[in-house]
């Protein structure tokens, strides 16, 4: 009889675990604390505006596991738009400049939006494989079975899969008995991929950059966003900027960011940057199922791909996957692919 397999976290690497399990015959159930799929991946989506990506959106030419996945799921990608003058600032009184950006291999986005990606995988699985408001608060690891025990609910299984970022799950799930020390202060001192970012996202009814010739790109050190990219749809019907704020404003009530952007943008391309149709701001680090509130990160990808997370720990029993656990590409879609694609081929069931 084939092992039952809890994964703890519906977001990409959780949903693509279980889709790979499931395809070996395993028994998978998929627990998510929030009420969607996606974790960190999240593409908002209207029938009059474009479709914006508030959390993972890019990937390069060397990201091959998610490139391959996309490819096998039959999910088109596109080139992300780079023509044009793009605007640079440098320092607080240094005057804005335009610049040619030079020749690079390009970055790609899905079309339709990072979110078909999750649909995909979702809908590969049925409803009682995939529950949501599961916030898991408690695992018991003993003899030859787990129990898992969310606020409402109690489950069992032979093995449990963490995709969460470590951080998030030594702080917010207690284990029965106790993960070592040296595992709890390595995942203390994990980076959180997103954690930092506040992303910005405006829709408008026609795409003002390309028509002056302008890429809608920004890369500025001073100002209320520190970058800015062209977010139109493939088909090019839907138009949208968006991108990163400056972090350092994360604390700022969403009106007071919302004027600093638009402030920023009207003294770039003028006036007709107000004339947007939807803005939309997320701050990651108030997510409380990315993050605990008010929880300082070390250094950017800090522990990422740490040999800790190799290990199975409790006799097998409990296994870490996920964008933090890989050693290449770590906090990027790609890592969090190539982590699942490594440990599911190795997994039994």
């Amino acid at each position: 009889m084939a092992k039952k397999t809890i994964i703890i976290g519906g977001g990409l690497s959780g949903l693509l675990m279980a889709y790979r399990l499931k395809i070996k015959g395993a028994s998978v159930l998929v627990l998510e604390a929030r009420d969607r799929v996606g974790g960190r991946i999240l593409t908002l989506e209207s029938e009059t505006t474009a479709p914006i990506e508030m959390g993972a959106t890019w990937f390069q030419r060397e990201h091959q596991h998610l490139a391959k996945l996309l490819y096998e799921l039959k999910i088109p990608a596109f080139i992300q738009y780079m023509k044009g003058a793009t605007f640079y600032e440098p320092a607080p009184r240094a005057p804005m400049q335009q610049i040619e950006f030079p020749n690079q291999l390009p970055s790609y986005r899905i079309s339709g939006g990072t979110g078909k990606l999750i649909e995909q995988l979702a809908d590969q699985l049925s409803d009682k494989e995939l529950l949501l408001n599961q916030q898991v608060e408690r695992i018991i690891f003993g003899g030859d079975r787990v129990i898992v025990k969310t606020q409402e609910s109690e489950f069992e299984a032979n093995q449990v899969i963490c995709c969460l970022p470590p951080k998030l799950f030594v702080n917010t799930i207690y284990t029965q008995p106790k993960l070592p020390p040296n595992f709890m202060k390595v995942a203390q001192q994990t980076h959180t991929w997103m954690k930092d970012s506040v992303k910005v996202m405006l829709t408008y009814a026609k795409p003002f950059w390309r028509e002056a010739n302008l890429s809608g790109a920004l890369f500025s050190q001073t100002g209320a966003m520190k970058e800015l990219h062209d977010h139109c749809n493939v088909e090019l019907t839907k138009f949208a900027l968006g991108g990163f704020l400056n972090p350092t404003l994360h604390h700022l009530p969403k009106a007071k960011r919302q004027q600093k952007v638009l402030a920023q943008l009207v003294g770039i391309f003028g006036e007709v940057a107000n004339d947007f149709l939807t803005y939309e701001d997320l701050n990651w680090a108030d997510e409380k199922f990315t993050t605990q509130p008010h929880s300082i990160d070390p250094h950017p990808h800090q522990n990422n791909g740490h040999p800790y997370y190799k290990k199975a720990w409790f006799d097998g029993q409990l296994i870490f996957a996920g964008a933090e656990t890989s050693e290449h590409h770590s906090g990027k879609m790609e890592g969090a692919v190539a982590s699942v694609e490594q440990l599911a081929g190795m997994l039994e069931i």
